[in-house]
C-alpha cells in the first residue's frame, strides 16, 4: 500500500471513529444510564434516582416479556428457514440469468417486496385475513420478512455477480449473508407490521419484544423498564451481530479458495424459474397496492407542500447518506488486519445507538420538527450501509484497491442501490416518534395511512403516493447501475 493511500485511510478511520462516537455511541450509553434510573419526565434526568438492577429485575418477572422474547426469536427463526429456500432460489436464477442485463431486470423485480413500505403490507394482509390472521400469522410474518430478505440477497448478487464464479457456492455464500443479517437482528421484527397485525385476539401470542418495548416508552411511559428492554436487546444482538461477522470472515476465506465454473447446465431451467418468480413478486407487489376496502382520499387529505418537503428530505438525506457511508468504509480498503478487525468492532458497537434517539422526541409535539428530526436521526447514515461497502469491498475475488479514485470507481454502484434503498425506509416509514405527531396537516402519506387503517378504512390513493415515488426511484437506480456496468465493460475491453 502506498503512503498516500495510507495517510487517507488512517485520516479516514480516525474522523469515522470520532463520528460514530458522537451520534452512535453517545446515545448507546445514555439509553443504558436510562436502565437503571427510575426514569421521571416530571423529576427530569438529574431528579431520578438511581435504582441499580431493580428494572431489570422487574422486567424478567413479567410473563409477557418472557413471552414476547419467545415469540420474536421463533419468528424470526422461523424468518430464517423461508429466506434460506427463497433467497436461494432467486439468487440462483440471477447467476444463471442468459446476459447482466437479465440479471438486472431479475434483481430488481426481485427486491419490490422489500421496497415496498410495510404500512401497505400490513394493511392488505389485515384486511384480507381479518381476525383469522391469528390462525396463520407464525407463517404469514415471516414469511413476508424473508421476502424482503431475499430480495435484497437478489440485489447483493447482482453486485457480486461473476460469470466465471460457481454458481452453486457463489448463491450460498449471498444466501448465507441474507441469513446472517436475520441472525444479528434476532430480537428485532418489523414494528409497524407488528404494530398493525398484532390484533387483541392473537397479542398474547404475537406480541414482540419492540412492540412490548414501543408499549412499555411511548405509551405507559415506563421509561426506565423499557430502557431496561432496549439494554437486554442490544446485548444480545451485539453478540449475535459479532458472532455472524466472524461466520461471514470464514465464508467470504472459503469462497476464495473455490474453483470456477464457467458453465452450467441448467440455464434453462433456471431462467423458467426466474420469469415465473418474477410474475408472482409482481402479483404479490399489485396485491400490497390494491386495496380491499378503499374509501377514497379527499383533497384536504393530501398535504402536498408538507409531503414534498419530506420527500425532498428523504432524498437528500438518502443520498448524503451513501457518500458518507462511503467515506467512513474506506479504512476496509485497507490490507491492515488488525484495522479491519478494530474497526468492524466498533462498527457493531455503532449499529445500535441511533435506536435510542428517536425515545427523546416522544414527549411533546414540536410541529414540524417533530416529523422531520425523527426522519433525520434515523435515517441518516445507517451503520448497515458502511457493513454494506465492506462486505462489497471484500468480497471474494474483488480487486485490489490501488487509490481513492480506483475505490470510487468500484463502490458508485453499490452507493446508488443503497441510497435508493434508504430512501424507500425513509418516504415509506412511520418511526414510533411519528405517532405523537397530532396535527393531520403534518401527517407523512404513511402516517395518514396509519390512521385510516385505525378507523377501518384503506386508500387506493394513499398507497399510490408512498408507493409511486420509491418505484420511479428503484427503476431510475436501475437504469443507472446498468448504464454503469456497460460503462465499466467498455473501459474495461
Amino acid at each position: 500500500m502506498n503512503n498516500k493511500k495510507t495517510t487517507s485511510i488512517t485520516i479516514t478511520f480516525i474522523i469515522s471513529i470520532v463520528f460514530l462516537f458522537l451520534y452512535k455511541l453517545i446515545p448507546a450509553i445514555t439509553g443504558i444510564i436510562y436502565s437503571i434510573k427510575d426514569y421521571s419526565i416530571i423529576k427530569g434526568f438529574s431528579g431520578s434516582p438511581w435504582i441499580g438492577f431493580q428494572n431489570f429485575k422487574t422486567l424478567f418477572s413479567d410473563i409477557v416479556f418472557i413471552n414476547a422474547l419467545k415469540s420474536t426469536i421463533f419468528l424470526n427463526f422461523i424468518t430464517v428457514i423461508f429466506t434460506a429456500v427463497i433467497s436461494f432460489i432467486m439468487v440462483y436464477g440471477i447467476y444463471n440469468a442468459k446476459s447482466e442485463k437479465q440479471a438486472l431486470i431479475f434483481a430488481f423485480v426481485y427486491a419490490l417486496p422489500a421496497i415496498v413500505p410495510s404500512v401497505l403490507k400490513a394493511s392488505s394482509l389485515g384486511f384480507l385475513l381479518g381476525i383469522d390472521i391469528a390462525n396463520v400469522y407464525f407463517i404469514v410474518f415471516p414469511l413476508i420478512q424473508a421476502f424482503k430478505w431475499a430480495g435484497f440477497a437478489s440485489v447483493a448478487a447482482f453486485l457480486l455477480r461473476s460469470d466465471n464464479a460457481n454458481k452453486v457456492k457463489q448463491t450460498l455464500y449471498v444466501s448465507a449473508i441474507a441469513v446472517l443479517a436475520i441472525f444479528s437482528r434476532i430480537l428485532t421484527s418489523d414494528l409497524e407490521m407488528s404494530q398493525l397485525l398484532a390484533n387483541p385476539l392473537i397479542l398474547e401470542k404475537a406480541n414482540v419484544v419492540d412492540l412490548y418495548s414501543y408499549k412499555l416508552s411511548f405509551v405507559m411511559m415506563k421509561i426506565g423498564i423499557g430502557s431496561a428492554v432496549w439494554a437486554v436487546k442490544l446485548a444480545i444482538e451485539l453478540l449475535t451481530t459479532a458472532v455472524s461477522a466472524a461466520l461471514l470472515y470464514v465464508l467470504m476465506k472459503r469462497m476464495k479458495s473455490v474453483p470456477s465454473l464457467k458453465s452450467n447446465p441448467n440455464i434453462k431451467s433456471a431462467n423458467a424459474i426466474n420469469y415465473i418468480l418474477s410474475a408472482v413478486i409482481v402479483a404479490i407487489t399489485l396485491f400490497f397496492l390494491i386495496p380491499i376496502k378503499n374509501t377514497g382520499l379527499k383533497p384536504d387529505e393530501l398535504n402536498i407542500p408538507f409531503n414534498i418537503i419530506i420527500l425532498a428530505a428523504a432524498l437528500i438525506i438518502s443520498a448524503s447518506s451513501s457518500v458518507i457511508a462511503a467515506f467512513m468504509a474506506y479504512p476496509f480498503s485497507s490490507g491492515n488486519k488488525k484495522v479491519k478487525i478494530i474497526y468492524s468492532a466498533i462498527i457493531i458497537l455503532s449499529i445500535y445507538g441511533v435506536f435510542y434517539l428517536q425515545r427523546f422526541f416522544r414527549y411533546r409535539s414540536l410541529g414540524i420538527i417533530n416529523t422531520a428530526l425523527p426522519l433525520v436521526l434515523i435515517g441518516f447514515l445507517p451503520v448497515w450501509m458502511i457493513a454494506c461497502y465492506a462486505i462489497f469491498i471484500n468480497r471474494p475475488g474483488a480487486k485490489e484497491i490501488s487509490s481513492a479514485k480506483d475505490y470510487i470507481s468500484q463502490i458508485a454502484p453499490v452507493g446508488i442501490i443503497l441510497a435508493a434503498i434508504n430512501f424507500s425506509v425513509i418516504w415509506g416509514g412511520f418511526i414510533p416518534s411519528l405517532y405523537y405527531v397530532y396535527q393531520e396537516n403534518l401527517f407523512t402519506y404513511p402516517l395518514a395511512l396509519f390512521s385510516k387503517i385505525t378507523q377501518g378504512t384503506q386508500s387506493l390513493g394513499l398507497n399510490l403516493l408512498i408507493f409511486v415515488p420509491i418505484l420511479i426511484v428503484w427503476i431510475m437506480t436501475a437504469f443507472l447501475s446498468s448504464v454503469f456496468f456497460n460503462n465499466k465493460k467498455t473501459e474495461d475491453k
